[in-house]
């Protein structure tokens, strides 16, 4: 399996819009490539994202990704899933993902035929999303999707146990398969233990960093 990796250990590396050129015209050129790691990469060229829509990528990591425009990053991943004919692993997890993200992706969900894993961790999701994510699957007769993560995920402004979001949207729609879910299960808590309420107000920092730097990115545009 051959493998791309763009990954540092410990920060972002941003790519101009030169090396994501250079990146991006090595993707189309390499159809044999069939795993790519670019977690934690930060470019504000939005050719990268459409190149991976022409490789034959089984595996596509983009874990913590960060594109400068959440907006165009949603459409660019709902047009990998749309047309990247052979992806079964997709991580969008810390990526700063929404729920109007995640609506712009749901249309490519159902009628996906390839797509086995899709891991969302560590996004800003309610329970409605979660619940959309579930029927665009139960919609799709074609659909391989066997795992969704949901590992630390906010919603409704909280920080809720995997757990606890399963048991709402059950309380929602009884009847959506929720066996696709993957969730931490044991000794999991609320908001009010004090190391949770630190990572929880973490990640709303993060958030709000990520907001602040893309809004940068559109003024520059």
């Amino acid at each position: 399996m051959s493998e791309s990796i763009l990954t540092p250990q410990s920060c972002f590396r941003y790519l101009d819009k030169n090396k994501a050129s250079i990146v991006s015209k090595f993707l189309q050129c390499n159809k044999s490539l069939t795993s790519l790691n670019l977690s934690y990469v930060k470019t504000k060229s939005c050719h990268l994202l459409k190149a991976m829509k022409e490789t034959n990528l089984r595996k596509l990591n983009l874990c913590g990704f960060k594109s400068g425009n959440p907006k165009r990053f949603a459409r660019s991943i709902k047009g990998i899933i749309e047309e990247c004919r052979y992806l079964q692993q997709l991580d969008v997890s810390d990526c700063g993902i929404n729920d109007s993200d995640i609506h712009v992706m749901t249309s490519a969900i159902e009628t996906n035929s390839t797509l086995e894993e899709i891991n969302l961790s560590n996004n800003l999701l309610s329970f409605q999303t979660v619940v959309a994510i579930a029927e665009s699957v139960s919609w799709n007769p074609y659909s391989q999707l066997k795992k969704v993560f949901l590992y630390d995920t906010l919603c409704s402004g909280k920080y809720w146990t995997s757990i606890d979001i399963l048991t709402q949207i059950e309380q929602m729609n009884p009847h959506l398969d929720l066996s696709i879910f993957e969730y931490s299960t044991g000794k999991e808590v609320f908001a009010r233990d004090k190391q949770h309420k630190a990572i929880f107000n973490a990640m709303l920092y993060s958030r709000q960093r990520y907001e602040n730097w893309s809004s940068s990115s559109d003024d520059s545009d």
